[in-house]
């Protein structure tokens, strides 16, 4: 499992020298970072997550996987969650009105699980 790890880890690296400009999310227009929730501190990193999935998606990567972690909670449920659906609501709405609205949806399948 370690050695699956660290091939992963190093793939990664590899697409981010070999395409840097996946990652730089400037060219975006300002409808678009708000449509992922750039513009509002609570859902600014995941929405960064998900604009990227878009982008290694438009690029033919054929498996992305985001990951938002925190959701295991043990004590202050309803406070948890509620944070945690704050941070990611309007990121994946973004992601799949984008996807539809570039084509892409037709050929991507999303999965949301926990």
């Amino acid at each position: 499992e370690l050695e699956a790890r660290i091939a992963s880890y190093e793939l990664g690296f590899r697409l981010q020298t070999s395409a840097p400009e996946v990652f730089d999310l400037e060219s975006e227009t300002a409808e678009t970072a708000k449509l992922y929730g750039l513009d509002d501190r609570p859902t600014a990193e995941f929405g960064r997550h998900c604009l990227i999935a878009r982008r290694l998606v438009e690029r033919g990567v054929r498996v992305v996987q985001l990951r938002n972690g925190g959701w295991d909670a043990h004590g202050s449920l309803k406070g948890n969650h509620l944070k945690q659906a704050r941070a990611t609501d309007v990121p994946i709405a973004g992601l799949l009105k984008d996807l539809k609205h570039r084509g892409l949806l037709d050929e991507t399948l999303v999965i949301w699980g926990g």
